[in-house]
């Protein structure tokens, strides 16, 4: 495992739209099950609003990891590689390449 340092702002870039997706995904957890139970038009267009949402917050957020990631590997030969973000140390630390 290699680990990245990152500045202050490539992180906190990362955290926020990590934490603004994850908000999404729980309240659309929420939804989800206390809307199902009186499913109608209404309670429909509520749902796919909020998942509209959801998913905009989740391409956020792989946008900042791939601009931040980007900034300091080399795509040639960083395709496949799995990370993970630590918002704590400040740092992405890279895993294992995957098989295409």
């Amino acid at each position: 495992m290699k680990a990245i340092k990152l500045t202050t702002a490539e992180s906190e870039a990362v955290e926020r739209a990590y934490y603004e997706a994850s908000s999404f995904e729980a309240l659309m957890a929420v939804l989800c099950r206390q809307l199902n139970a009186d499913a109608n038009s209404e309670t429909a267009k509520v749902i796919h609003h909020y998942a509209e949402l959801c998913r905009a917050a989740q391409m956020k957020l792989k946008m900042a990891q791939e601009m931040v990631l980007s900034r300091h590997l080399d795509p040639q030969t960083s395709a496949g590689v799995q990370y993970r973000f630590d918002f704590v140390r400040e740092e992405v630390v890279l895993l294992e390449a995957t098989a295409n």
